[in-house]
């Protein structure tokens, strides 16, 4: 079911309250198609860093082990793949004050460079923290529709390659 046009969510972080509005559909597809040539390298280097662990399947995600390797490919790629333009131009593509504001004095105020210096100097984290909502908000739908279709693909793809018993 679609969103009312203009209607926000409410989001706390820190000390501070945020009112998300949906990006519109176009808009979004394009801000999707940016994040998705920035992220997709990223996960796949970090997707090779544990093909490589031998029983990766039955292991605990959470551990030492693990983790040590997807933290290494994760930065080893953000190294590679993220400077400090491509960062700042993805914050400011999802922070967008059209769509996102902050309260300020009790009344919601566009997150322009202004407020969000106001809000954030000193706490980046926020930020980031922030731009992840905006994800999240904008293109949950994508990622649940992606995990049941692809999942039911992907078990079409085992039970349609299993080998005939003899």
């Amino acid at each position: 079911m679609a969103k009312a046009v203009g209607e926000r969510e409410q989001v706390f972080i820190g000390e501070n309250t945020f009112y998300i509005q949906n990006i519109p559909p176009f808009k979004a597809l394009k801000v999707l198609g940016d994040l998705q040539k920035l992220v997709s390298p990223i996960i796949a280097e970090v997707g090779d860093s544990v093909t490589g662990i031998e029983g990766f399947v039955n292991k605990d995600v959470m551990s030492f082990g693990v983790m040590g390797k997807v933290m290494k490919g994760a930065f080893t790629s953000l190294y590679k793949y993220v400077d400090g333009d491509t960062l700042e131009q993805t914050l400011k593509m999802l922070l967008d004050p059209k769509y996102v504001a902050v309260e300020i004095n009790g009344k919601p105020t566009p997150l322009n460079e202004q407020a969000a210096t106001q809000v954030f100097n000193g706490n980046i984290m926020e930020m980031l923290e922030l731009a992840w909502q905006v994800v999240q908000i904008n293109y949950s739908d994508v990622f649940t529709t992606a995990a049941i279709r692809f999942g039911s693909l992907q078990e079409n793809l085992v039970n349609n390659t299993k080998s005939p018993a003899k």
